[in-house]
């Protein structure tokens, strides 16, 4: 219907409406969630109204709260503030920063692994450690940066930035006062901000779809070339890739 996307994968379905008022969001969406239950029933299939939800997505803090009034036959569907899509969460407001807290939580345990195997007497090279590092830790950071990359605040951006330079203290035995750019320069890895931004960048060039890319920075837009990427990229709070 008019007003309403739909974005699905295996038998994960999610239905979008967007309007400037709440209201009228909702009255685009609850007819065809009545269709969708009808097409059920007719091809003798179960629509569980509990296993669904919906959310709010604003950038209003003051609609932050706001309660839905969506249902599936006659079953209200429970505002949900925090949903997990294929493993992303999402929030109301957009800043990603639930999702972030998960990612950090992993990650930090995992960091146990890395501490395990940096034995002076006995443990493995710098060169396995980093590589550790990137094959079960940076996949965590990175998973999904395509989308809240371009919008994370510079708090969470440093908390991840944070958790990196550790693991790079472990794998060069560094001390906490050593410099963050001597702790790069020796290990060979990217800070997290010029790194996901390569990646983004990369994800994009792999589409199936032609793209332009181009990445904003410092005010200025500048071509993308994934075959000779920038050396450093110094990005704004509120960079975009487009």
């Amino acid at each position: 219907p008019t007003g309403i996307s739909v974005v699905s994968y295996a038998d994960d379905i999610t239905l979008l409406s967007t309007h400037q008022k709440i209201q009228m969001a909702q009255d685009q969406l609850q007819p065809y969630l009545s269709d969708i239950h009808d097409w059920t029933k007719q091809n003798y299939l179960t629509l569980n109204p509990d296993k669904c939800t919906a959310t709010l997505f604003t950038p209003d803090p003051a609609e932050y709260n706001t309660q839905l009034s969506l249902e599936i036959n006659s079953t209200k569907l429970p505002t949900e503030f925090n949903p997990k899509i294929l493993g992303l969460t999402f929030e109301t407001g957009n800043n990603f920063s639930t999702h972030i807290e998960s990612v950090l939580t992993k990650a930090k345990n995992a960091l146990n692994l890395l501490k395990a195997i940096s034995s002076k007497e006995w443990g493995k090279h710098k060169e396995t450690i980093v590589a550790t590092y990137k094959t079960i830790i940076r996949p965590h950071l990175e998973y999904a940066s395509t989308i809240w990359a371009p919008i994370l605040s510079e708090t969470n951006l440093k908390k991840i930035q944070t958790l990196q330079n550790a693991a790079l203290r472990i794998a060069t035995g560094c001390t906490k006062d050593t410099n963050t750019q001597h702790l790069h320069d020796e290990t060979l890895v990217l800070p997290i901000k010029d790194h996901l931004c390569i990646h983004s960048s990369n994800r994009k060039h792999k589409s199936k779809h032609p793209v332009i890319r181009f990445i904003y920075c410092n005010n200025n837009y500048h071509p993308y070339d994934s075959k000779n990427p920038p050396s450093s990229l110094h990005l704004t709070t509120h960079s975009t890739w487009i």
